[in-house]
């Protein structure tokens, strides 16, 4: 069941399906992880907004070519930036996406890149609420 994302109180992420009870975006645990340094979330937050299309379109192509290990690499690095912000259902899906490029069912990539491309959308108006209403 899809629930519109809300900022205040605890936002749940379509990898909540997938990979257990997450959080779209977890504001609180990215600052712990870095040291709470909310500059560095920032510069983290906009570094991660402006590679990801790239990244997915990567994804895409890779899936679509049928290159495993190449999918494989795209999502331990989405994995890696995904956690440095606090995208907790990207993480889940980026390493589901590593699991099934090992794996090499493309059909399922093909489903999670669905996926992902939801919850990139829902991440996206987390952080754009969040940003106006001053919590980044």
């Amino acid at each position: 069941m899809w629930t519109e994302p809300r900022v205040r109180g605890r936002v749940r992420s379509i990898g909540q399906i997938l990979s257990g009870d997450v959080e779209v975006f977890n504001r609180a645990g990215a600052l712990d992880r870095l040291g709470g340094d909310t500059e560095r979330l920032g510069d983290l937050l906009e570094d991660f907004q402006m590679k990801i299309p790239a990244m997915m379109k990567a994804m895409e192509n890779a899936v679509t070519r049928k290159r495993a290990s190449r999918l494989e690499e795209l999502a331990a690095e989405l994995h890696d930036s995904a956690s440095a912000i606090g995208a907790e259902g990207m993480v889940g899906l980026a390493k589901q996406m590593s699991d099934t490029a090992r794996s090499e069912d493309f059909e399922k990539a093909h489903a999670l890149l669905t996926h992902m491309g939801m919850e990139l959308d829902w991440l996206s108006r987390v952080l754009d609420e969040n940003r106006c209403s001053g919590n980044l």
